[in-house]
């Protein structure tokens, strides 16, 4: 990389450091602004995020393994034959499954596992298998960018008696978003929790040997209402719809139709249209465009041809040396470590052959001797040395250790010898 190039990057770090920095300090005066965004994210600390409860469904249970599904083959995954007393939480504005996702999770449920749905709009499909009617609601709060405006709103959510000891109801003065069950088949289905007005928003609905617990009101779980006064006794005692007999081997966070719906109501899509989200940003925005003009003017003033740099011509080297070393290297790196080593003897033993006058075999002991006391050279290195020049040529194979360990033994007798 060239100087210019280099100084080119920091110049446009430093610019993009510099908007960003300014951006951030005229707008820090400003007033916070309550963030209306809905988006049930387990990750959101916004008011309607969902972080808090993700963590709470983390506490509660502790003691199983917990898994967050993001996409269709997630979730269906976790959908098998052999699964049972396991957990399910979908939490979003919508559920919106497509035919065989929604019979999978039926026969999963029927085989004895629990899915638990909180959301306020629901497929016609999902509707008639579990034998629902579901009051109408303001159609704008579901469209467009309504979801991200801040309206008056509030909610209240409470617990039937029975099977809940306790009715007490749970207020937060946040958007509301919910919807009521007016129709039910009471053969299999248990009214759970109520709203305000007294319409059943929680019921139980048996099927085989599990159940499909149905809350219509998903702001209930978000940061605002759960932080919202003793708000956060509604999570607990929701989750003792389930069963008390059940130990629960698995709970699944299913995040999947939350995204399905974003995805699918995206006009756009991939790198374009994050791109145009990034460039709206109050901070990113306005960085991010003073980095791709630096980088249109470093194009522009670089599109004139310059001169080619004459390169520098190397000083002359040992080529004999270097034809060793490439040789050698050649030979490491096709991993013919026992060729290697050979010729790595063979080299020892005419250095010795040509400095000492003598030759090295280790069926001569008198050799050994005559090496150490000619060289200056311990006698145990030496026996060494004659012990594993046997070994690199008897053996069939050596590995990269005993490579290194041979040639140790090799440089540390040159580093010693006279």
């Amino acid at each position: 990389m060239s100087k210019n190039t280099i100084y080119t990057v920091l110049w446009v770090l430093l610019g993009v450091l510099v908007v960003g920095g300014l951006g951030y300090w005229m707008n820090r005066g400003q007033k916070r602004h309550f963030d209306a965004t809905i988006t049930l994210n387990y990750k959101d600390k916004r008011p309607y995020g969902a972080y808090v409860a993700f963590q709470e469904f983390n506490r509660l249970f502790a003691r199983t393994p917990v898994a967050v599904s993001r996409r269709s083959n997630d979730f269906l995954r976790d959908l098998s034959d052999t699964d049972r007393n396991q957990v399910m939480f979908v939490l979003s504005p919508y559920f919106y499954p497509n035919p065989d996702e929604w019979a999978g999770m039926v026969r999963w449920v029927r085989q004895g596992n629990y899915l638990v749905i909180s959301a306020a709009r629901f497929t016609q499909d999902v509707k008639e298998k579990l034998h629902v009617e579901l009051s109408n609601f303001t159609e704008e709060v579901f469209t467009g960018n309504s979801m991200n405006v801040d309206t008056e709103d509030s909610l209240r959510v409470s617990f039937t008696r029975p099977p809940y000891p306790d009715t007490t109801s749970y207020f937060y003065p946040g958007r509301r978003l919910d919807r009521s069950v007016v129709s039910l088949d009471s053969s299999f289905t248990q009214v759970l929790g109520v709203n305000d007005y007294h319409y059943a928003n929680m019921v139980r609905i048996t099927a085989g040997d599990g159940a499909v617990i149905l809350q219509t009101a998903p702001m209930a779980f978000s940061n605002y209402f759960l932080l919202y006064g003793d708000n956060m006794r509604y999570f607990d005692n929701f989750w003792s719809a389930l069963p008390a007999s059940v130990h629960v081997t698995k709970g699944i966070w299913n995040q999947y139709f939350l995204y399905k719906v974003q995805e699918e109501q995206r006009p756009g899509g991939g790198f374009w249209d994050s791109l145009f989200r990034l460039l709206h940003h109050q901070f990113i925005g306005p960085a991010l465009g003073a980095l791709l003009l630096l980088l249109l003017l470093y194009i522009l003033l670089n599109m004139k041809r310059r001169q080619r740099i004459i390169p520098e011509k190397a000083p002359a080297t040992n080529e004999s040396l270097e034809w060793v070393k490439t040789i050698g290297t050649m030979y490491y790196e096709k991993g013919d470590h026992r060729n290697l080593a050979i010729k790595m003897g063979q080299h020892f033993q005419e250095h010795i052959r040509t400095r000492y006058q003598t030759q090295l075999d280790t069926a001569e002991p008198s050799s050994i001797i005559r090496l150490a006391s000619r060289s200056g050279v311990d006698e145990p290195l030496v026996r060494d040395i004659a012990t594993n020049l046997r070994y690199v040529h008897d053996a069939p194979s050596l590995s990269a250790e005993q490579l290194t360990e041979w040639y140790q033994l090799i440089e540390k007798f040159y580093k010693t010898a006279l």
